[in-house]
């Protein structure tokens, strides 16, 4: 169970990235990811000779960076949940 000060913290943060995801940045910023995703497959793919391990901070990077947008669009769905449930509902 979450406490109300973790509630409140998670509504506030998920307010803000709401707001970071009706602009073009956040548009930008997922079009960044799948260009550096894709980018990283082809070379992996392309590049026979090349040891698996000198991939890893690039790995790693692109591990984080779908963590960070998987914990807005989590934040996001939160935020969408609460809110219905919260809608007054009609008779």
């Amino acid at each position: 169970m979450t406490s109300n000060s973790d509630y409140n913290e998670r509504m506030q943060r998920a307010g803000a990235f709401e707001e970071t995801a009706n602009t073009k940045g956040w548009d930008y910023l997922k079009s960044y990811y799948q260009n550096q995703v894709q980018s990283f497959v082809t070379r992996m793919l392309l590049e026979e000779e090349r040891d698996t391990a000198s991939y890893d901070a690039q790995r790693r990077e692109l591990i984080g960076l779908r963590k960070f947008l998987g914990q807005v669009t989590a934040d996001l769905d939160f935020l969408r949940d609460e809110r219905k449930k919260n809608e007054p509902t009609s008779k």
